[in-house]
């Protein structure tokens, strides 16, 4: 693989003008990631519920939340939320990547800079 070049992923929190990305992230990665396993019209009332303006908005504001997007040039192609539940322990309550960037696994990079993060907290 030598000679590919690898594009930089950058994780972030989200903010508000994000959240239509994520929503069209949840949009294109659910009916892959369920398919045979959620039936569709079950995956977009849960789209609809979750993934609403105002349902994405509400996640923002969740006390002990942490919600990260990655980016590529510019496109935020994945995210992930991360949910305090005591001083020495957060749970990953979802994560999705639409696109690997070539050479660099974004789901990862989301990953990584949560622990960095959680660490810098304690």
């Amino acid at each position: 693989m030598s000679g590919m070049r690898t594009e930089p992923v950058v994780i972030r929190r989200a903010e508000a003008t994000d959240l239509s990305k994520v929503e069209t992230v949840a949009r294109t990665t659910w009916p892959v990631a369920y398919a045979g396993i959620i039936p569709d019209a079950v995956q977009q009332r849960l789209l609809e519920r979750w993934y609403s303006p105002e349902s994405l908005r509400g996640t923002l504001a969740v006390q002990g939340s942490s919600f990260f997007v990655a980016e590529s040039r510019g496109e935020v192609i994945g995210f992930a939320q991360f949910v305090r539940r005591s001083a020495e322990s957060a749970e990953l309550t979802r994560i999705y990547v639409w696109r690997i960037v070539s050479g660099a696994a974004s789901d990862d990079s989301c990953l990584r800079q949560r622990s960095q993060h959680s660490r810098q907290k304690a």
